[in-house]
């Protein structure tokens, strides 16, 4: 009996290994050259999804999310029940006269939720006599919008937020918050790492995307700097333009009223007591100074 031919070089599923091996380490050492990098057992993981089905799957999850949340308002109030509100918004209280003081408050998904209503409600009063007396309080607990999203909702409504703040953690914080609790082992950072990493894609050699929640993109280093990054300069120009707009936990036991926060979770926002606590201040008062 004749022998089988020999293929030259390793066999295939040894060579397929091989190449992904090689892809994601190549791209873990690039990343961490550039400072993209969310450490290197994480950025394994993000790397190996990206080159397995499960990244994909991730992403297209979370982008039917955000897409679910504009077509709330698409401009058809009797199928669509973003549109619906914001029209019953407008007859009830702007149309009437009246001024009340409304706030928004998202956690994570919902502060793109928001962005899309601030802008559904500026089309529909744009050019109205009360368009001026439309404004809101607005605000984040731990906002998984992408800042360069929130940019763009800022070049358009910016006139429409009267107040602003933001709660979230400090990179101490959200870098070692476990994703899965029961196996804290296979992702050491928060979701929004997560989401930041795997699930924001624009093809690019690789992901880690700003979001506005996540500290790590305002500190000013490298390579988040404002010449590199301008949508995090216009963003951060926003922020300084309110007073406390951004509070990250832990903070101090004799912080005022309305600028606690020692959530340690990102799910634990909504439920955190100081949190809580200031979010009240905030809706009783509107005090955000």
């Amino acid at each position: 009996m004749n022998a089988p031919p020999i293929t030259p070089g390793w066999p295939p599923a040894e060579k397929e290994l091989a190449d992904l091996t090689g892809g994601v380490l190549s791209r873990v050492a690039d990343r961490r050259t550039e400072g993209r990098d969310h450490g290197d057992p994480n950025t394994v993981v993000e790397e190996l999804l990206r080159q397995s089905t499960l990244g994909p799957l991730a992403r297209n999850v979370w982008e039917r999310m955000k897409i679910d949340t504009g077509e709330a308002f698409r401009p058809d109030p009797d199928h669509y029940v973003g549109a619906k509100m914001v029209q019953q918004l407008i007859r009830q209280f702007y149309e009437r006269g009246k001024t009340p003081r409304i706030t928004l408050l998202g956690h994570s998904t919902g502060a793109i939720y928001i962005c899309k209503f601030l802008r559904a409600v500026d089309a529909a009063v744009r050019d109205q006599p009360y368009q001026d007396r439309v404004k809101f309080d607005v605000v984040f607990m731990a906002p998984a919008v992408r800042v360069d999203e929130f940019a763009y909702t800022l070049y358009q409504v910016r006139d429409r937020i009267r107040a602003f703040r933001m709660f979230g953690m400090h990179d101490s914080l959200e870098s070692r918050e476990a994703l899965i609790k029961q196996a804290p082992q296979v992702y050491t950072s928060s979701l929004l790492y997560f989401v930041s990493g795997v699930c924001e894609n624009d093809d690019q050699d690789y992901d880690d995307t700003p979001l506005l929640g996540m500290e790590r993109f305002f500190s000013d280093a490298r390579p988040f700097t404002r010449e590199l990054f301008p949508a995090i300069r216009e963003v951060k120009e926003f922020l300084n333009a309110y007073p406390h707009a951004a509070v990250f936990s832990d903070t101090p036991d004799d912080a005022p009223p309305g600028l606690r926060c020692a959530a340690h979770e990102h799910g634990g926002f909504p439920s955190e007591k100081d949190t809580l606590e200031s979010v009240c201040w905030l809706l009783r008062t509107g005090d955000y100074r």
